[in-house]
C-alpha cells in the first residue's frame, strides 16, 4: 500500500490514508518510529503488524474503559469507536471479542433499560429510546410483551406530580395536558380514558 496523505487528527495523533482509504491514527512519536511518511510505502505485514499491536489493543482499552463507565449497546460502542478514529477492522474486532465475553448484550440492555424506565415513559418513548441506541424494533416489542408497561398508572402519576385534577380543570387546561401527555408518546384513547377518572386527593 501506498501511504497517501497524512492528516492532523489532534495535537498528538496524525490520520493515515492508504490507497485512498483511512487506514488508522497513530500518535506522532510512533509514526516517526515506524518511519510512516506521505508517498511511502505500508507493506502489508506492517500494516497487519500495527493493527494487531497497536490499534486493536487500544480499541480494546478504550471500549472496556467506556463500558466501566456506562452500560452500552453494541451501536453505541461503534459509533464511538468510529467517532474516535478507529479502523472498521479494529471496530468489528473488538464488538466480536465483547460480545464473546457477554461485555455487551443488547438484549440484555433492552431489558434491564425497560425494567428501569418503565415507571415513568410510554411503551413509543421507550422504544424510540431504544430505537436510537441501535436496539431493534422486533426485540423491543417481545421484551415488552415480557414487561408490560402500565401505561395509565404512567398518566396518573405524571398528572399527580403536574398537580392537575380533571374533576377541578377547565377545558383548555385538559387540552394542555392532553397535548403534553401526548407529546410523552402515550395514545390519546389511553389519556382521556385516564383524564375522565376522578383523582382523590
Amino acid at each position: 500500500m501506498i501511504i497517501d496523505r497524512i492528516e492532523t487528527l489532534d495535537r498528538r495523533r496524525k490520520k493515515i490514508f492508504a490507497d485512498g482509504e483511512f487506514t488508522f491514527a497513530l500518535y506522532l512519536g510512533e509514526i516517526r518510529q515506524l518511519g510512516l511518511e506521505e508517498g511511502g510505502e505500508l507493506a502489508e505485514e506492517l500494516y497487519q503488524k500495527i493493527l494487531r499491536e497497536i490499534i486493536f489493543k487500544r480499541a480494546r482499552e478504550r471500549a472496556v474503559y467506556w463500558l466501566k463507565c456506562s452500560a452500552r449497546t453494541e451501536e453505541e460502542l461503534r459509533r464511538k469507536l468510529r467517532d474516535n478514529s478507529y479502523p472498521p477492522a479494529a471496530v468489528d474486532y473488538v464488538i466480536d471479542l465483547l460480545k464473546q465475553y457477554r461485555y455487551i448484550d443488547d438484549e440484555e440492555y433492552a431489558r434491564n433499560f425497560i425494567e428501569v424506565h418503565a415507571s415513568g415513559k410510554s411503551r413509543a418513548e421507550l422504544a424510540a429510546l431504544l430505537s436510537r441506541k441501535g436496539i431493534s424494533r422486533e426485540c423491543v416489542s417481545r421484551l415488552m410483551e415480557e414487561n408490560p408497561v402500565d401505561e395509565e398508572a404512567q398518566i396518573r402519576r405524571i398528572l399527580e406530580k403536574r398537580r392537575f385534577h380533571p374533576e377541578e380543570a377547565d377545558q383548555k387546561e385538559t387540552a394542555r395536558q392532553t397535548a403534553y401527555l401526548m407529546r410523552k408518546g402515550f395514545s390519546y384513547d389511553t389519556v382521556r380514558r385516564v383524564l375522565s377518572e376522578t383523582f382523590v386527593r
